[in-house]
């Protein structure tokens, strides 16, 4: 007996996660999430650029935390209590990168009838955004992993880290 039909990749489907984000969602391969988890100390970065939130330590490595709201050039969204940390795997070879997402991401199995594609929004950053996706009634933008870990290097490199305070990631006022 053949389970080919258990299998969501024998009928085209794959695995993704929707991710909350301020005012967006985001889809990412099911793959590229690596953990979710609650928020835990983080050595906030008081430099620049501001979507460079901070770093935590990764099997002995400094991992950026970043805001994708900000990276993808809009503003970086107040602390919330139901933020989660999202690990993103890294597609070069690294520790990766983390965001902070609006909630509890959600695994979901698409397919081609699923998913219709959509416009890209005026605000859409297209060297960070490639596509964008309706889901039912929901609209996720679908990012470029390569060119995003690719930026969030970048900043790190250029001295965000030694610019860091090391600070427990605490609620401001806007938390809910």
């Amino acid at each position: 007996m053949s389970d080919a039909g258990s299998n969501p990749s024998s009928r085209g489907e794959v695995y993704g996660q929707l991710i909350t984000l301020e005012g967006d969602l985001m889809l990412l391969p099911a793959v590229a999430v690596s953990e979710v988890g609650q928020m835990e100390r983080i050595d906030l970065n008081i430099g620049s650029p501001s979507w460079l939130i901070g770093f935590r330590d990764l099997r002995g490595r400094r991992q950026p935390i970043v805001a994708v709201e900000g990276l993808c050039g809009g503003e970086v969204p107040p602390r919330s209590a139901r933020a989660r940390l999202v690990g993103v795997r890294s597609v070069q070879e690294g520790v990766g990168w983390a965001f902070i997402s609006q909630g509890q991401p959600h695994l979901a199995t698409l397919n081609p009838a699923a998913m219709k594609p959509e416009s890209l929004r005026d605000n859409d950053d297209t060297e960070l955004v490639i596509a964008r996706t309706r889901i039912a009634n929901l609209s996720a933008m679908i990012p470029d992993l390569v060119a995003m870990e690719k930026r969030i290097m970048e900043a790190a490199e250029k001295g965000a880290a030694s610019d860091a305070a090391s600070e427990p990631w605490s609620f401001g006022e806007n938390s809910e």
